[in-house]
This record gives structure tokens, sequence and C-alpha cells, in this order.
């Protein structure tokens, strides 16, 4: 089999490091090709923006483009590469250039080129970047717009090009989702060759020693998981070391050591949610707000609307709903949580509706400054009303009970909550839970969530089992960083480690890419179904995660939840 690589971001040592691994394993089974970049994307590079704002000046730009294409040649020297750039003339990117001089803020979006949405596929990164929660762009964004329509023009010229001299039978690149990956898989999809797109893994403990590999993009592989999540299950075992799995996930999201953490570690010496905002009430009702920039560009694409993504027309008129409902129930307490990546961000109007919202005694905004993690208030709480985060995951993990405003949007499946199908359904399915639920511990709960959460983190995860020495990995990565302005060979590439699984993973992508299988939990398992199903690990599991955040003396909705099991759990062990 041939493979086409798309793999031009070769400064980001944790990016290309992966990939090597993961090149290296294709290379012993596949006729494997790198398409790879000497500058031509420098303008909208995804890598460049992936540095903090003090490189991104004309002077620093060229530096990181310099030790890409170094680094480039390293990770690079025992396979054919193709460069973008060698089959762009001069001539071709006056061309290039004369396509876009007419495009405005107005006209951009139905921009096409080869019937490619060149207009729409470069939305994604811009909307992410500059955290825009709608298509108004000031004149810089719109700049930074067009520079990757140039880019996404300069793609296809050369991958007509190349596409002569290689034909592969699959192609990859990584995440899929970002502008020049999403027409990379494009192109070839238009030829009816097979898409693939890798990311770091699902799973945030160690997060780059591990890759999620999926049919087409990352969105696509993600909904995937979460819309077969039942019957890929069944290729294989759920084993002790999986149920672990998933609680260092967890616990490393909990101590805020996620590469994405937009929360404040738990800490053991923080106030009660209770004590914190002097709460009497009964019940304590978590409503969680989401970011619209992360999905936006993404749906527009698709051509969907958002507002058909959701029982409610937005989140604010979703959280107006809520606040009415819950407004004369003096017995419960509301406690809304910003996202908080989006409280800040001034495009948002979801927060802009939250800071002009006047206060009501049963009403509480939960500010990302006031001093109180999410898991102290996972401890309190009854009920979450999600809109489509993560948090749900981690919600339903800590056996709370969840219900969102969107099935398509959430990266969890609908069996695993409440769920509501419109907005009418979704005030019935709380006010039935209000009524007639309690907060004993729900093994099917349980056991649901930790079954979906081994699909998402470990199953769909190849390990690569990286083997290094921290201390010289840490110093040669200061040294890049100190010394970008004057050298462009990288000391970090000589100290990054090795992979232990390479001739192992080569038979698993064999056989992943021979199948044309979707995700990597699709490749069955000798006797999957040979270990009968205990509840008890799952109870085990569970009672451990629960502890990392409870104290023996505390008396709140979770220590209940592990003192009603932990007879059968220690009577076990």
């Amino acid at each position: 089999m041939k493979c086409l690589f798309f793999s031009p971001y070769a400064v980001i040592h944790d990016w290309r490091f992966s990939e090597y691994f993961l090149q290296k394993s294709l290379s012993k089974n596949t006729d494997l090709t790198i398409l790879g970049c000497k500058g031509f994307m420098q303008k909208s590079c995804v890598a460049i923006k992936a540095h903090t704002k003090n490189y991104q000046n004309e002077f620093f730009r060229k530096k990181i483009c310099k030790r890409c294409t170094s680094n480039q040649k390293k990770y690079s020297k025992d396979n054919k590469i193709f460069y973008l750039d060698d089959y762009l003339t001069s001539q071709e990117v006056e061309k290039i250039n004369n396509l876009i001089s007419n495009l405005n803020k107005s006209n951009f979006l139905k921009f096409k080129y080869d019937n490619f949405e060149l207009g729409k596929i470069a939305l994604f990164e811009n909307m992410l970047i500059f955290k825009k929660n709608e298509l108004n762009f000031s004149d810089k964004e719109f700049e930074s717009l067009k520079n990757t329509i140039f880019t996404l023009l300069g793609i296809i010229k050369s991958l007509n090009l190349i596409n002569k001299i290689f034909k592969p039978d699959f192609v990859i690149s990584q995440n899929g989702n970002y502008s020049s990956s999403k027409l990379f898989n494009s192109f070839f999809k238009k030829q009816n060759i097979s898409n693939y797109s890798w990311e770091a893994s699902n799973h945030y403990y160690k997060r780059f020693d591990k890759i999620f590999l999926c049919k087409s993009d990352n969105n696509y592989g993600l909904n995937y998981l979460k819309k077969n999540w039942i019957s890929i299950l069944k290729n294989k075992k759920i084993n002790n070391k999986n149920l672990e799995s998933v609680n260092k996930h967890i616990e490393t999201i909990v101590n805020a050591k996620a590469l994405r953490s937009f929360s404040k570690g738990y800490n053991a010496k923080e106030q009660s949610l209770r004590d914190f905002y002097n709460i009497k009430t009964e019940k304590i009702i978590l409503l969680n707000t989401s970011s619209w920039d992360e999905v936006i560009g993404t749906y527009i694409l698709k051509n969907k609307k958002i507002n058909e993504l959701m029982i409610f027309d937005d989140q604010e008129d979703w959280i107006s709903n809520v606040i009415k409902f819950f407004k004369d129930k003096k017995n419960f307490t509301l406690l809304i949580r910003p996202h908080p990546r989006d409280f800040f961000n001034k495009n948002s109007k979801t927060m802009l509706y939250l800071k002009n919202l006047k206060n009501n005694e049963n009403i509480i905004i939960n500010k990302p400054d006031h001093e109180i993690s999410l898991y102290s208030i996972f401890k309190d709480t009854n009920l979450v009303l999600n809109s489509w985060s993560t948090l749900g995951m981690e919600a339903g993990i800590f056996n709370l009970p969840t219900i969102s405003i969107s099935e398509e949007l959430t990266l969890y499946p609908k069996e695993l909550e409440l769920f509501a199908s419109d907005s009418k359904n979704y005030f019935e399915k709380i006010e039935n839970f209000l009524d007639n639920s309690n907060d004993d511990f729900n093994l099917e709960r349980c056991k649901n969530f930790y079954k979906f959460m081994v699909n998402y983190v470990d199953h769909c995860s190849l390990q690569l089992s990286i083997k290094r020495n921290k201390t010289l990995f840490n110093i040669s990565k200061l040294i890049d960083k100190l010394t970008l302005p004057v050298m462009s060979k990288s000391v970090q590439f000589y100290f990054n480690g090795y992979g232990r699984k390479v001739t192992d993973n080569s038979e698993i992508l064999y056989k992943f890419f021979l199948n044309k299988h979707s995700v990597l939990n699709e490749i069955r398992e000798d006797n999957p179904n040979n270990i009968k199903e205990d509840d008890f690990k799952f109870k085990y599991f569970f009672y451990s995660l629960a502890r990392t955040i409870t104290k023996d003396n505390e008396d709140n909705i979770l220590s209940r939840k592990i003192k009603s099991i932990e007879q059968s759990v220690k009577s076990r062990k």
C-alpha cells in the first residue's frame, strides 16, 4: 500500500515526534511518502500561531520556519519527501495573489476553487484564535483569513502536480479539522482515496505517548466513537488496566495537569460548595456553558446552522429558560458556571448575557476567579445541566446525573444521560428527576460511563511507549527556546527518546488501513468477550477515584455514595 502523509509542522516536537513514530511503524509495511513545507505556509502556519504572541513577528516567523525545515530533514531522512514550495513557481504564486485580490469580508465565505469551499475551510483555526462567536472580523482578523485562503490555494495547486507523480492508496494528516489538513484530506476524498487523521490521544495522562487515529478528521472520529460505542466495545476486553487508565485520565484533569486545563485543580483545603456560597437549599443544580468558537467553524463547513444542533435557539435562550424554571423554586439553588475559557472573551454573547444578569437569591454565578474548584462543586451537586462540554463526562464518571442541550455537540452518547428530544421534553425530564430521584450510588450509570470512557481514552489509542531521560529532555527544550533567535538546528531532537512499540504498531496499523476501519477500537481482539462482567470492579475503581476528592469527615452527596459501597469494596480487596 502507498501512503502520502501531510506533515508540515516539524518545529513543535510534541507533534512531530509522535508523527515520526507513526510514520516509522507505517514504513515497515507501507510505501510512505511525506509532504512537507519549506516556508510557503508561513503566513498562516498553525505551528507558528501555536507560539506565544512574542513570536508572532516577521523575525521570529522566519526563525521558526528555518528550524522547522531543519527538523523536517532529520525526521524524514528515511522517507521520500515532497515539499509544497517545489511545485509553486513565482508565476503560480502571483496567480494565487490575483485570485484572492477581490476577497472582502462580505464575499470570502462563498469563495470556491476547484469546487473546494476554501472560504469556509479557512474558518476553523481563525475562529479559535480570535475567539469568534460570529462572522464579524476586524481588518487584522480578515487579513489572517485571507492568508489562510492563500495557503489553501497553494496546497491545491501543489497537490494537482504531486498527484501525477505519486498515487497514494490512503492519506494521513494531523487532526483533519484545521484548514490545511482539512483541504488535504478533502482533495483525496474527492478522488475516492481513503483519508485519515491523527491527533494526540484523548487520554490526558502522558497525552503525547499515545495517538488517536481515525478516518476523515478528529471531529468525525470522536462522533464515531460516540455513536457506535456499544457495538465497537464488543471487539475488546475491559480489564482492570483499562479502568485504572480511565482514572488516571480523570485524575490528570482533576489536578489541572492536562494540556487543555481551563479549570483550577482540586485542593483538599478549599471550602465546600455549600460553605463557600452559604447555600441552605435542599438541592443544588449546576448549569455549565460552553464556548462557541470551538464548534462554529466546523459546522459552517458542514452547512449546518448552529441553532439546529441544539434544542434551544442559543445558550442565552437556554439559560434564560432555565432561570425562569428555577426562579420560584426556593428549595433549589441554580449554580451557573460559565466556561472558564469563554468568560473573558469580549466576543462572547453568552458571557455578556451572564454579566448583565440580575442577582437572584437562589441563582449564583460561579466565576473563574472564585476560589473553588469544579470537583468541590461536584460533591454537593444533585444534577448537572450541561451545554455540550466534556464536563458532562467528568460529572458522569463521578456518578452525577446529567442532561445536555445537544446530541450532536456532546462527545458522550445520549444513552448515558437523561437526554431530551426538545425543549419541552427537557424541562419535563428535569421536573421528573427533581420529584422522583434520590442521590444514591447508581451502578448502571457508573458502569456505562466507565465503559464509554474506556472506549474513548484507551481502546482508541495507539500506544507509542516513549522512553526518554526527562532531565535531559527538559534541558534540551529550554536550550531550543533560548537559541531560536540565533540557531536553526534543534537540540531537543536528540533527546526526544525512542518508541518501544514500532514493530508491534506496524502490525496494528497494517490491519487498520487494510480493513479501512474508522477507529482503532474496531480491530478485534482474540476472544474479546471471554471475561464475565463483574460489578465489583466498576465499584472499586469508582470508589478509588472518588476518594481522591473526598475526606473521611465530609458529609456530602459524593461522600455518602462512597460510604454506601465502601463495605462491599473493602470486603473484596
